[in-house]
Parts: structure tokens; sequence; C-alpha cells
């Protein structure tokens, strides 16, 4: 992405009287890009925006995590799937589960040494059918330095279904991320979803038009919008065979006591959250 991409979004939320979340990374890995620094630097400067991402902490270096330390980033979630370096290695071609962790808990002393609060620290582990059994040890590894876990739901690449049976058996309801989510291309182009790697449908670039006015008068959001809300998704191209709309929708939640750990346990169909209280 041209940093006059991000320059123009930036330039346009920061001046918005309600808060927004900032979630800086896509289908890649935000550390290879080049420009991330500027961009972190840029954006965590303004009061109403919440800025983080997700990594493979593969790239993240002493430098990085002082950086990141300095800036007060609000938030990481590390993608790191498994505590057995053989299988996570496996999973994940070209990462090392040890040079991972190492630089995991650089930043996590760190963070202590500077008695900083942010930012906040969350993990998620794909629940791939080979590493299930590493659930509990992976809670009892990241939970007491972390300020959520997440073990997400394993989909194939590609499978936007969260379950097999039939997908009338459940409650519709019209997805959250058509009405609290906008998604920008590296070329400037929106998304309707984060689903939508390829940009298959398209509701405008931020390089013709501003982000509120996509957003609010895309006839594409509109059209979307509209069979969302009468629970005809199965006339949209992106949606008709897609249950990320429940993905949300809370099965279970309960306080727990873990390791030590005061928890707020939530199921959800694409997985279940460990939320430090």
């Amino acid at each position: 992405m041209e940093p006059k991409i991000w320059k123009k979004v930036l330039a346009e939320i920061s001046k918005w009287d309600t808060s927004v979340t900032l979630v800086t990374h896509g289908a890649g890995e935000p550390l290879l890009y080049p420009h991330f620094k500027e961009l972190l630097e840029e954006a965590s400067s303004y009061p109403n925006i919440t800025v983080g991402f997700m990594t493979n902490a593969m790239l993240l270096t002493k430098e990085v995590s002082d950086f990141l330390l300095d800036i007060e980033l609000d938030w990481i979630a590390f993608s790191i799937d498994g505590i057995d370096p053989s299988t996570h290695d496996s999973i994940r071609k070209g990462a090392e589960l040890k040079k991972i962790e190492k630089n995991v808990f650089y930043l996590i002393n760190k963070k202590m040494l500077k008695n900083k609060e942010r930012p906040q620290l969350n993990f998620n582990m794909v629940m791939y059918p080979n590493i299930k059994g590493q659930k509990e040890e992976y809670l009892k590894k990241w939970l007491p330095v972390s300020n959520r876990i997440t073990f997400s739901q394993f989909r194939p690449i590609g499978s936007k279904l969260l379950w097999q049976k039939d997908i009338n058996s459940i409650k519709f309801i019209p997805c959250p991320h058509l009405f609290n989510q906008a998604v920008i291309s590296w070329d400037g182009s929106l998304a309707l979803c984060c689903e939508d790697i390829e940009v298959k449908v398209s509701p405008g670039s931020i390089l013709e038009s501003s982000l509120e006015d996509i957003f609010t008068n895309s006839d594409t959001y509109k059209e979307y919008r509209k069979y969302h809300q009468k629970g005809e998704i199965n006339r949209l191209r992106l949606c008709s065979k897609c249950h990320i709309w429940a993905s949300s929708i809370e099965l279970e939640k309960k306080r727990l006591s873990i390791y030590g750990q005061d928890v707020q346990y939530i199921r959800t169909y694409s997985g279940e959250s460990f939320l430090r209280v």
C-alpha cells in the first residue's frame, strides 16, 4: 500500500467524533511492510484511534518491540499455533516456534520492566486437528502474560463455513461486518468484508471518495445490507455460502478461574475466548 492511501484514511477518521479501531493487518504479515513503523506512529498519535495488529512474531526484533513500547501501541495479537515446535513449524512453513517465543518474551519482559500497560497482548491458536490436544498447555503457558487467548475454529483455506449442518437450523442475523467494518485493500479499493481477500466485490475506492461517503452511500453496501436485513443472503455473491455472520453469536458465557487467573470465557460458532478480568 502506498503511504498516500493510509495517510488519506487517517486524515479522515482522525477527525471523526467517534472512536475507531484501526486493525493494521490483512491477509499477510504486517511487519514485512516497509512503512509499518511510520503508519503505527502516526495512527497512534490520534486520541480517537485504537491501533493494533496481528503477527506471527518472526520479525518481532528487539528494535521493533522497543518501538512498539515507546509509541504505546494499543494491542498486538500473536498468531501462534500450539506449543510444540515440531507441529507448529510444520503448519507454519518457514517459521520457528523457538525464535517466536524468544521474541515474544523479550517484549513481555521489557513491558514489565518499563511498567507499561500497553500494548495489550492477545494470543490466537487455530485449532488444527493435529494440535487440538495442546490447548491446555497453551493456556497454561500464555494466559498469565496475556489479556486474551482465542482458540479459533479451523477452516480450510477459502472456506467460510463454521458448521456442516443445515444453515437454516440456526437463527440468522444480519452480518455485523457490513455495518461496523470497512476493509481497505492495498490499492485503496474497499472490500465489503475481511473474508473477501481478493476484493471480488468492491463498493468503491478511497482514492475517489471519502471513506464515510462510500460506507454510507455506496449502492453495493446498500444492496448487501438490504438482503441481509431481509435474511435473503442466497442472492448475494459473497454471502450465499458463508457463515461468518454468525461468528460472534455467543453460545456460552461464564466466569472461570484457570491457572490462578480470573477469566471471562466466551464460546461462539467461530471458537473460544478467554479474557482476563
